[in-house]
């Protein structure tokens, strides 16, 4: 079974997917919006989800981890609600923090040589593949103790 990682920016949604033992995460889309309609960022992860089939778990970056959801009248509360509307009720979908994953992303793609509009055009996708990783690094029992 997959996981998708989804960072619901401004503009756009940065979507990144696992292979099927959630292994590897990859950076899938940068599914670009209006900033308004936030039902057509639910219909793009509905066509992800039916177009691979095995996903039983989204991570969703939050960006108000520690704030509690009830205290919260943003565009990030009313997608992580009509998730959990649209989606199937058996899909597990858990926020996870996402402080500093897109100035990490930054840093990095500038470390690639990558300029201002390159980044724009990519930074969701990548933010969204750092804050899956981060969560499978986080669940894994450490081996060490």
């Amino acid at each position: 079974m997959r996981a998708l990682g989804l960072d619901l920016g401004e503009k756009s949604l940065g979507i990144a997917i696992t292979d099927s033992a959630k292994q590897i995460v990859n950076p899938l889309e940068n599914f670009r919006h209006d900033g308004k309609n936030i039902m057509v960022c639910i219909h793009r992860v509905q066509k992800i989800m039916k177009d691979y089939g095995d996903v039983d778990l989204i991570i969703l970056g939050d960006p108000y981890y520690n704030k509690p959801l009830a205290k919260r009248a943003d565009k990030f509360v009313v997608f992580f609600n009509l998730l959990k509307q649209n989606l199937d009720k058996n899909l597990k979908i858990v926020l996870f923090d996402e402080h500093r994953t897109t100035k990490n992303s930054i840093s990095m793609l500038k470390d690639l040589g990558l300029k201002g509009s390159q980044i724009k055009k990519i930074i969701d996708k990548v933010s969204a593949t750092e804050i899956l990783s981060n969560y499978l690094s986080f669940i894994k029992p450490n081996p060490n103790g």
